[in-house]
């Protein structure tokens, strides 16, 4: 019980001083981007293990208890490795700045010519 009540105590924290931060990140868009993209993937490795608990309540409502403990537990687990992974990954790499605009293509929409027919 002490140990799920601390984990929560630094979860809110750490979402509390998120919170205080971004406001004064808030000018600066890569930071912004870096900021979100690193408490995204805090989110998903902590909240990773929730999923598989999910997945089995999921499948028992829908399929049955035996179900349940069968597919939904292995589904769970799947889930939760999943957002667990890519919860590092977006952690480990929150400091490489995207350009969107970069990405964007700037080229007119083709057209179709209907006189042809």
């Amino acid at each position: 019980m002490c140990r799920n009540r601390s984990g929560f105590i630094i979860s809110v924290a750490i979402f509390l001083i998120h919170g205080i931060t971004m406001p004064a990140l808030a000018s600066e868009p890569p930071t912004e981007q870096m900021m979100r993209r690193c408490g995204r993937g805090m989110v998903n490795v902590i909240c990773a293990p929730v999923d598989i608990v999910n997945y089995v309540e999921d499948t028992r409502i829908k399929e049955g208890t035996m179900s349940a403990l069968s597919y939904g537990t292995l589904r769970g687990v799947c889930y939760s490795l999943a957002r667990a992974v890519y919860g590092v990954y977006e952690m480990a790499t929150f400091f490489r700045y995207y350009d969107t605009d970069r990405f964007v293509a700037n080229y007119d929409a083709p057209v179709i010519c209907l006189d042809t027919f």
